[in-house]
C-alpha cells in the first residue's frame, strides 16, 4: 500500500472477511498483537456461520492482529490494512493467506526473501554446530562460530538495506518493529527518521521512539 495521508484512515470502518476451510462451527477469535511492552489483548469473537465469518471495526492506521480459531493449530499474524480477505487452514494456521492487502503482501515478500532464507542458514549452521561439539571438534566450532555470526551481520544489513529502500511503505515499520531489539535503539532510532512523514507521525511509529527514548526499556544500545 503506498502511502497517502493518514486522515483517509480516520474512523473509517473496516471489515475483515474470512474462510475456515472445511470447518463449518466454532468460534475465531481476534486479538490485537502487543508490539512493545504491551500484551496481546482480545478484540473480539464471533461464530462461524458455514464456514464464513467476519469482523468489523475503526481503523485509523494499519495495525497488527492475530486469529485463532477453535480446535485450530497455531495463530495467524497479520495486518490489518484497510479491507482485507483471509483464508484460514485449521491444521496450521500459520500457512494461512491474505488478499487485497498490500502491506501483507510487502511482508510476506519480505519473509520469502530474507527471513526464510537466512532462517534456514542459520539453522543448518546451529545443526553443524551440534555435531561438532559432540565430536569435540575446537577448531570446527570456531568457524561455526564466526560463520553465524557472519550470517547475522549479512540479515542485519539486509534489513537495513529493504527499509532504506522502502521508505514510504508501512511494511516497513512492521518490519523494523519486529526487528527492533536485535537491530538496537541507535540504528533503529536511524531507520526510523529515514521513514516517510506520514508514518514517521503514525501512532505505531510514536509506541516504537516512545520505548526507545525509555531508559528503562531493554535493548541494545
Amino acid at each position: 500500500m503506498s502511502v497517502c495521508c493518514l486522515a483517509s484512515y480516520a474512523q473509517d470502518k473496516q471489515v475483515l472477511r474470512g474462510e475456515v476451510i472445511g470447518r463449518k462451527s466454532g468460534n475465531v477469535y481476534l486479538y490485537a498483537s502487543g508490539s512493545f511492552r504491551n500484551g496481546h489483548q482480545l478484540v473480539d469473537s464471533v461464530r462461524l456461520t458455514s464456514s464464513f465469518f467476519s469482523f468489523t471495526k475503526p481503523l485509523d492506521e494499519p495495525a497488527a492482529y492475530f486469529i485463532t480459531v477453535d480446535g485450530a493449530v497455531g495463530q495467524f499474524y497479520f495486518v490489518w490494512d484497510k479491507a482485507v480477505v483471509v483464508t484460514l487452514k485449521p491444521d496450521n494456521l500459520n500457512e494461512s493467506v491474505t488478499e487485497d492487502s498490500p502491506v501483507n503482501e510487502q511482508l510476506r515478500s519480505f519473509a520469502d526473501t530474507v527471513e526464510t532464507a537466512y532462517a534456514q542458514r542459520k539453522k543448518a549452521n546451529r545443526e553443524a554446530f551440534a555435531v561438532a561439539e559432540e565430536a569435540k571438534d575446537e577448531a570446527k566450532l570456531e568457524q561455526l562460530g564466526q560463520a553465524y555470526y557472519l550470517l547475522f551481520m549479512q540479515e542485519w544489513y539486509a534489513i537495513d538495506r529493504y527499509i532504506r529502500t522502502n521508505t514510504d511503505t508501512w511494511a516497513s515499520l512492521f518490519v523494523l518493529i519486529k526487528y527492533h531489539k536485535s537491530l538496537g535503539r541507535k540504528a533503529t532510532l536511524e531507520l526510523l527518521s529515514k521513514l516517510s512523514p506520514v508514518i514517521q507521525s503514525s501512532r505505531l511509529a510514536g509506541q516504537l521512539k516512545t520505548n526507545l527514548d525509555d531508559a528503562s526499556y531493554i535493548i541494545t544500545p
